[in-house]
């Protein structure tokens, strides 16, 4: 099996799972951590937002269920900065119910989207995946995950991204995506652009290729340039850094029109 870790774990019926035609996989929820919005009170006030009950379940248990059912997947991480004693109740069931291993992995704090994944690669990688999905926990959606995950392979790109259409007058209120229809190559991407672009936008749902972490690496290396040979303030100009790396922005933006990312239409 994988490597335990230090962070919150739990038990799970099976070790990491035997790779499958699509190869061994991990799954990635990217959970975020507390805010000071009032937009979800009273729920906010007794629960971390991803457990807020939908659908009769808490919000992420759609997100485990849905990586569960993937073939090859050998575990499910939840990273965030939330306190990790929010979520072990969470854990716990969901080990029981599935047979995937589950566990968290705290931030001390909030490192950016991109940021966490930088910090925590060897964390995602003690399992050896070639491929890494990647969900937000705000999302839902039917997750084709294993159709997306053959279209990865497919084409042969670093980062598959799961787009949905809009009505046009909602769509700059998203991240929205300009595809090739043929190849369906990334061609342009905006996060909440001022004028129309698309009404396709980013749902927030990825297939990443292991190789995408250097890309995620050499955008907080070029972020990182310390100005003093003092390991301390070095430190502190890393997690400075690691700060603004945000995945959309600062890592697939500079990416689009290179033949890296690609498109998967989501049809619900």
């Amino acid at each position: 099996g994988c490597p335990a870790a230090s962070d919150l774990r739990a038990p799970a019926r099976a070790a990491c799972s035997i790779a499958g035609k699509m190869g061994p996989t991990t799954a990635l929820i990217l959970v975020g951590g507390p805010s000071k919005g009032t937009r979800f009170r009273p729920l906010s006030l007794h629960a971390a937002k991803p457990l807020f009950p939908l659908a009769g379940i808490p919000m992420i248990r759609h997100h485990v269920d849905a990586c569960a059912k993937v073939e090859g997947l050998k575990e499910i991480i939840l990273l965030g900065f939330f306190d990790a004693s929010l979520f072990s109740s969470f854990i716990d069931r969901a080990a029981d119910e599935i047979d995937v291993p589950i566990r968290y992995v705290q931030e001390k704090h909030a490192l950016g989207t991109a940021g966490g994944m930088h910090a925590f690669r060897d964390e995602i990688f003690k399992c050896r995946p070639e491929h890494v999905l990647v969900l937000h926990a705000d999302v839902g959606c039917a997750f084709p995950l294993d159709a997306m995950l053959r279209f990865h392979i497919s084409h042969g790109g670093e980062c598959t991204i799961l787009a949905t259409e809009v009505e046009t007058s909602r769509a700059r209120n998203y991240g929205c995506l300009v595809s090739d229809p043929n190849t369906h190559e990334l061609l342009h991407y905006a996060e909440k652009p001022e004028t129309f672009i698309s009404n396709k936008i980013n749902c927030g749902v990825y297939v990443l290729s292991a190789s995408f972490w250097d890309r995620i690496a050499a955008v907080a290396t070029k972020s990182n340039a310390p100005t003093t040979s003092t390991p301390v303030l070095q430190h502190l100009s890393y997690l400075r850094a690691a700060e603004r790396l945000r995945l959309e922005q600062d890592v697939i933006f500079p990416l689009t029109g290179r033949k890296k990312l690609y498109v998967f239409d989501l049809h619900d």
